[in-house]
């Protein structure tokens, strides 16, 4: 089983935009399914994630999606940026990495799944697709996690 002190999954949304709470929801039902792990919930990525990423062995991100066409859930590895890093105050995750990477000399293994939102306006509430679409995204972290860390 997938030790808690390996791996972080880290839920990204607003919670109180519909659907763009989606990621929030994913990460905190994946870490119910997954016992012990450590589960971290944020508006947006931030560049104080990279002393406790250097930490992990694996790390997931879950997010929502606005993207109107494609799959309704994309789960992919992501890897450290090779881009320059930006002069911004907004970071995505792979930037994120590669700050880990650079201050810490290692980043985790990585992947990021994304839902489909449907509904990004006011209210505390996923619609009901996209609570779907999320509990799966769930069921399909806990498998990733236990597939990966077997391999340990």
């Amino acid at each position: 089983m997938a030790q808690a002190h390996n791996h972080i999954i880290v839920g990204i949304g607003n919670r109180l935009r519909g659907d763009d709470g989606a990621g929030l929801y994913i990460a905190s039902q994946a870490a119910l399914l997954l016992p012990g792990s450590e589960c971290l919930l944020l508006h947006a990525p931030d560049i104080l994630l990279s002393n406790l990423l250097s930490q992990k062995k694996r790390a997931v991100f879950a997010d929502a999606s606005v993207i109107p066409e494609g799959p309704d859930i994309v789960l992919k590895r992501i890897l450290p940026s090779t881009d320059v890093l930006p002069h911004t105050h907004h970071l995505s995750i792979e930037t994120i990495l590669r700050i880990t990477e650079k201050l810490w000399g290692r980043a985790p293994l990585s992947w990021l799944v994304t839902v489909r939102g449907r509904d990004f306006s006011h209210g505390e509430r996923l619609t009901p697709e996209c609570r779907k679409l999320a509990k799966e995204a769930s069921r399909q972290i806990v498998r990733l996690m236990l597939d990966d860390a077997s391999r340990d």
